[in-house]
């Protein structure tokens, strides 16, 4: 039973790959699939971003090792390593959020909140669903029906820091046209 669960999350994984995919041509065909664009700086401060990711994974993986050695295992190794996925994407997003290289100059803050609303609003009733049947925490141990919530909890720290970033940013724009 267990494999059907990773199957379908392959499968779905891979289907919204494709999809995707196809929206990604499409737009990119129409005109309006515009690369990214971010600043010196920016491309600075992601670098950075990534270093901080990379170093917070590498560590949680390590820690991961030692315990699950000592015979302390607290969720099932897929998990565990979805973990060490979810922290190490979070101190990315945070430490290029703070810098001010998260959201590319030609995105909109608009869409960025309607689409992470969108992420958040999905796992969340993935969630409530695994709350309801009893599969986060089976025999003691954190399942990958967890996965929802970790994605659902990522997303909104993302968001509400990026909204905290913006009003900031906005408040510094309006006191520097007032002087």
């Amino acid at each position: 039973m267990e494999d059907m669960y990773y199957w379908g999350m392959l499968i779905g994984i891979l289907a919204v790959a494709v999809i995707l995919s196809v929206v990604f041509l499409v737009r990119r065909k129409a005109g309006k699939g515009k690369e990214k664009r971010f600043d010196e700086r920016q491309m600075i401060a992601r670098g950075q971003a990534y270093q901080v990711g990379f170093f917070t994974m590498l560590g949680y993986f390590f820690l991961y090792g030692i315990m699950d050695g000592l015979g302390l295992v607290w969720c099932e190794t897929f998990m565990g390593c979805f973990v060490g996925v979810m922290l190490g994407a979070a101190a990315f997003a945070l430490t290029a959020i703070r810098k001010d290289a998260y959201l590319a100059l030609n995105e909109n803050m608009k869409t960025f909140c309607w689409v992470g609303g969108l992420f958040i609003v999905a796992n969340l009733l993935g969630t409530i669903a695994d709350i309801m049947e009893g599969k986060l925490i089976v025999d003691g141990k954190l399942t990958t029906a967890a996965a929802d919530s970790l994605v659902m909890t990522l997303w909104l720290v993302i968001l509400v820091a990026q909204l905290i970033h913006y009003r900031k940013l906005k408040k510094q724009e309006k006191a520097d046209e007032e002087e």
